[in-house]
């Protein structure tokens, strides 16, 4: 599989009027359907103006080789697929510290998948071990079909990757910075300055968008990053702590932004330690301590794990807390209990 084929899938997914039941090498995850599919130039035309001419290339040749066997319909795969993913670094004495244990999960088309746990759990190594930025000890991952450790390049154009650590290019402002990562993207001159210009109003970025990156605040910083990885409308997204240290306003427009990403198809896998956003977003979550996943389901399906109804309190249950002999107070309401896990109690995001 190509890129051409996966964005273009990405976008079916979402738009094509007609659904039909049908056979497929790849099964939808989430909704087990296929897609029938509308003449490909119409709807890059419509839907994908930004789209690489090569990615372009590449579709129409793939739908030329379908059509000509009779395939009618596109079924969509997981666009994220975790396989016993294993993190081990070495320790002065010559041991390992495990800090990623054999973590499996798959991320369907169009979901928001919540990975959750107290710090130290792995999650930053989870996201990294499935970005590229790192190499698994043992285990495999793939985004869009991509092997992550033997496709590295393709996985990078399929990918947007933010976290609240990023950096910016403090001389740049931020029309110009969006420019260059758009160029380094393969996008022509004239395609990055409307891709930026897009983005910029899009975001609200426009009041500051000829600001240095250096004199912009923490708020308005995400913003910039935000468009950032963006600018390649990648249909992947990977999420770690955007919101963290934001004010409320700040911390809106991030939460309104990837609940929009959702609503056109991308596939997001979200880390946070605010769990109130996790229950309000996640189609999916996944727990995480020491290491393991250690629950996976929608919130009903893990408040039936547990009997429990907060999503604070469903956590500290599952990794025996709120039992004689925890590592927590009984109590996961009692100051300080949540925190003691690394985990933030409920904020509110209304504006």
């Amino acid at each position: 599989m190509d890129f051409g084929r996966d964005i273009c899938r990405t976008t079916l997914s979402v738009l094509s009027p007609k659904v039909s039941e049908g056979d497929s090498d790849h099964a939808c995850y989430r909704h087990r359907r296929s897609i029938s599919v509308q003449p490909v130039a119409d709807l890059i035309a419509t839907t994908v103006p930004l789209i690489h001419q090569a990615a372009v290339r590449h579709y129409r040749r793939d739908y030329a080789l379908a059509t000509s066997r009779e395939c009618h319909t596109i079924v969509f795969m997981d666009m994220i697929v975790a396989e016993s993913l294993t993190k081990a670094f070495p320790t002065p004495t010559g041991d390992e510290k495990i800090a990623v244990d054999g973590i499996s999960f798959r991320v369907s088309q169009g979901q928001i998948y919540g990975l959750l746990g107290p710090n130290g759990a792995g999650k930053t190594t989870t996201l990294r071990l499935l970005s590229g930025l790192m190499a698994p000890t043992r285990g495999t991952a793939r985004l869009a079909g991509y092997d992550v450790a033997t496709q590295p390049q393709q996985v990078k154009r399929v990918l947007g990757f933010l976290t609240a650590s990023t950096g910016l290019y403090q001389r740049l402002n931020p029309r110009e910075l969006l420019i260059y990562f758009a160029r380094l993207h393969g996008l022509s001159q004239d395609q990055s300055i409307a891709r930026a210009d897009h983005l910029i109003e899009w975001l609200g970025i426009h009041p500051f968008a000829r600001h240095r990156c250096g004199a912009l605040s923490t708020g308005q910083k995400q913003r910039v990053n935000i468009a950032r990885a963006l600018v390649a409308d990648p249909p992947i997204l990977i999420m770690d702590e955007p919101t963290l240290g934001l004010d409320v306003l700040s911390n809106r427009v991030i939460l309104e932004f990837i609940c929009r990403e959702r609503e056109v198809g991308k596939t997001i896998i979200l880390s946070t330690h605010y769990l109130d956003e996790a229950e309000t977003m996640c189609d999916c979550i996944g727990l995480l301590h020491d290491g393991r996943l250690v629950a996976e389901g929608d919130l009903e399906t893990l408040r039936g794990m547990t009997g429990q109804k907060r999503l604070s309190n469903i956590f500290l249950s599952l990794i025996g807390a709120d039992r004689p002999g925890g590592t927590a107070p009984l109590n996961p309401a009692s100051p300080g209990a949540l925190e003691s896990h690394g985990v933030k109690e409920p904020r509110s995001v209304e504006g």
